[in-house]
């Protein structure tokens, strides 16, 4: 499974070519997912510019894909991994390690333009887009 970060997201509902091309390519050959905190980002963006049209595209996009949703699980690994990044002053921002300990906890790839950030986050496998 493939997980689509925020960055594609946003991208695509952007009409960026290269990031619509990415999702039609990974729809073709995997199954593709979003987490609820993807959703989050991107519907805050959409509710504080408040252009129904723009609101309307993002939640018709979510109802297309898989929305894996942050757990006790998936909360315990995030701190677990934040704690282990802080220590030797490797942080990564609590939204980015969230996203990750989800897409852990199922066993999937993280698809993003931020492969450099993320890839500190040990056993994650991120594809850059």
């Amino acid at each position: 499974m493939r997980v689509m970060d925020s960055d594609l997201v946003i991208a695509s509902l952007r009409g960026r070519n290269d990031a619509k091309g990415k999702v039609k390519q990974l729809e073709q050959t995997d199954s593709l997912a979003l987490t609820s905190l993807t959703e989050y980002e991107v519907l805050l963006g959409a509710y504080f510019y408040g252009k129904k049209d723009d609101i309307d595209e993002t939640e018709d996009l979510f109802s297309k894909y898989t929305v894996l949703s942050l757990d006790a699980n998936s909360a315990k690994r995030a701190a677990k991994i934040r704690a282990k990044l802080m220590k030797p002053g490797s942080d990564v921002a609590d939204i980015d390690v969230l996203i990750a300990a989800v897409v852990l906890e199922y066993g999937a790839t993280l698809v993003t333009r931020n492969k450099a950030h993320l890839e500190r986050i040990e056993e994650l496998i991120v594809e850059e887009w």
